[in-house]
């Protein structure tokens, strides 16, 4: 069972997020991995809808996609962290000035 009831919002998502991912100067680990879950979600739903569930395509696809995603989050918190901690010594600077 899908969360969103129409396939096409999930394809806007991704679409949308990926757009955003490559339009930033500075790669950000969290709308890849965002557009990366929506992208997933609509491969997913392709397979179970051919039928190929329970199938070894899907589940090679489903471990795949794991390991991308077990990838992608540890990358996505350190890169927040490490822009946190950018903002906080900018707000610090400016105060001194």
């Amino acid at each position: 069972m899908m969360i969103f009831d129409d396939i096409n919002i999930p394809i806007a998502l991704f679409f949308l997020f990926f757009i955003i991912f490559l339009g930033n100067k500075g790669k950000d680990a969290s709308t890849l991995c965002l557009s990366l879950l929506f992208g997933g979600m609509v491969v997913d739903y392709w397979l179970n809808i051919k039928g190929l569930n329970d199938t070894y395509i899907s589940t090679a696809w489903n471990v795949f996609y794991c390991i991308i995603m077990i990838i992608l989050i540890p990358i996505m918190i350190y890169k927040t962290i490490k822009d946190i901690k950018y903002i906080k010594a900018k707000i610090k600077r400016n105060r001194a000035i």
